[in-house]
């Protein structure tokens, strides 16, 4: 292939933002292929050059006419960072990380092939929902039994459940039926309890169960049940003494749960 029609096809696929990865899979074919005709190794044949006019945009004759020199691609807005005159590239495929290198290196990290890729950095944030299954088996795989619970639009069933409502509808019946208008009001300070338990059911763990916990939610519940319906609000009160200790457990637990965790992304990486 003439040297400035590959030149052309490198300008081409710069300036409609693809690399040659992504270009290779709208064509079906391999990165290899494009990056031959890239270098002037290779020629595309007439199909691959059909294919290539729909995606540019262009007609055969533009595509390999050379006199007429292509506009250069408009800067990118930002601020572009480079390493030793190599681009930072940003990748989100199984888990988010960055890379230094050229287009031949990406590719090749998309692939999951990092073996011959010449100088690269990789800081690689994996979705914490993705570590869960040690902790899936401490706490009694509450996750995996629940997530078989989802409504249509893939939420799950827990998360998705109106409890507001629920209590709402709990209050009038107590109210109708027993006349427990007081102290029925107490179930809707449950809500603060639902929604953290099960947020941290499906949510991304990063501290444990018992931090999480609303602990004092828990707590005033309990202490209006007792003076409300018992009359016991002496010695309810004491029951609030009760919560700078279970956060000092909590912390505890939660500073071995966090090793935990740290030692299973050091023995996964």
């Amino acid at each position: 292939m003439n040297i400035e029609i590959a030149n052309r096809l490198v300008q081409l696929r710069k300036q409609h933002g693809l690399s040659q990865e992504e270009l290779a899979a709208r064509l079906g074919l391999s990165r290899q292929a494009v990056s031959k005709w890239e270098r002037a190794e290779a020629s595309p044949d007439t199909d691959n050059l059909i294919l290539l006019s729909r995606v540019y945009g262009v007609s055969i004759d533009e595509l390999l006419r050379t006199e007429d020199p292509v506009p250069e691609p408009e800067p990118e807005k930002g601020v572009k960072v480079t390493i030793n005159g190599k681009p930072v590239r940003f990748h989100a495929k199984d888990g988010f990380y960055f890379s230094v290198g050229d287009e031949e290196d990406e590719a090749a990290l998309l692939r999951g092939d990092k073996k011959g890729v010449g100088g690269h950095i990789e800081l690689n944030f994996r979705d914490d929902d993705d570590e869960g299954e040690e902790e899936d088996a401490e706490y009694g795989g509450i996750r995996n039994d629940l997530e078989a619970d989802e409504d249509a639009d893939g939420k799950p069933f827990l998360q998705a459940f109106p409890y507001p409502v629920f209590t709402a509808i709990l209050y009038l019946c107590l109210g109708f039926a027993f006349k427990l208008w007081h102290p029925g009001w107490i179930v809707f300070l449950t809500i603060p309890i639902y929604y953290p338990i099960v947020n941290w059911v499906y949510g991304s763990r990063r501290h444990s169960f018992w931090k999480a916990f609303p602990y004092v939610m828990l707590i005033t519940v309990a202490f209006f049940a007792l003076g409300c319906i018992w009359g016991l609000w002496h010695p309810a009160w004491v029951l609030y003494l009760t919560i700078p200790l279970y956060y000092t457990a909590a912390q505890s637990a939660d500073r071995r749960y966090r090793a935990k965790r740290r030692r299973n992304e050091s023995e996964t990486a």
